[in-house]
């Protein structure tokens, strides 16, 4: 190298250098910056201002929830929509929390000692007041079930959203002493099918979300009942697979 810090750990790992881009912790997410649209939805709006997309980080606290938008507002701020189980988008916005990091180039910190990294242009990409991002492990997060559910799921609502889910797979991520385990959950599975009862005039067909909840042992991914239509049809998109880091969000509290 003819320039820079390359900076490597006893398992030879390249831990710092001036290429890398690093993710510092910015704000936590809660009821007080939730807003709920209706019963099986609520969002969260930043005080982060920043051009830098945010990644959020959840953690569940025992209730299903998943990140379908995030978008930036006219004053700056970033708005976060997420979904819940059924009719919990109140008690779900209530219990957990997300954890906000963005890239180190948003950050306003000017250390007077230790340690500072710039880029080959002379950008900032690293000084050591960051609260850096400190993943414990990745896992995968698995894809829920492809079927669809039974005509039963939701039951006789008629409109409404009930609470529950089905399908679930799950992965077990092997990381102890957790305190408040985070995961990513991204998503955005839909799934329509028909309900075989007739509400008004026509047959219903129900409406399912892909929601998502991260334990202290696993990782796991459902499809939530979200609500009735009039309509008579079938169609779905199921998300795949992907890897998600598990971070503690007590690291950050």
């Amino acid at each position: 190298m003819s320039y820079g810090i390359n900076i490597i750990n006893a398992d030879s790992y390249l831990t710092f250098n001036e290429d890398k881009i690093y993710y510092q912790f910015e704000e936590k997410l809660q009821s007080s910056k939730a807003t709920v649209v209706f019963s099986q939805r609520f969002y969260w709006d930043t005080d982060y201002t920043g051009s830098a997309y945010p990644i959020v980080f959840i953690y569940s606290n025992g209730y299903w929830a998943t990140i379908i938008d995030t978008h930036r507002l006219s004053n700056n701020k970033w708005r976060i929509h997420v979904w819940t189980e059924g009719t919990k988008a109140t008690d779900t916005k209530n219990n957990i929390t997300g954890y906000v990091f963005t890239e180190g180039s948003e950050s306003s910190t000017s250390p007077s000692w230790g340690i500072k990294i710039n880029d080959a242009s002379g950008n900032r990409v690293y000084d050591s007041d960051f609260n850096i991002m400190r993943i414990k492990d990745f896992d995968t997060m698995p894809s829920p079930s492809s079927s669809y559910p039974s005509s039963s799921f939701g039951g006789t609502a008629c409109g409404a959203a009930v609470a529950g889910t089905t399908g679930e797979a799950s992965s077990s991520h092997g990381i102890s002493g957790l305190t408040k385990p985070c995961a990513l959950l991204y998503s955005n599975g839909l799934m329509q099918y028909n309900k075989h009862y007739l509400c008004t005039w026509w047959f219903e067909s129900g409406f399912a979300k892909s929601i998502q909840q991260v334990t202290s042992s696993q990782i796991k991914h459902a499809w939530g009942h979200m609500g009735d239509w009039t309509a008579n049809l079938t169609q779905k998109t199921v998300p795949g697979d992907y890897v998600t880091p598990i971070i503690d969000g007590a690291d950050y509290d």
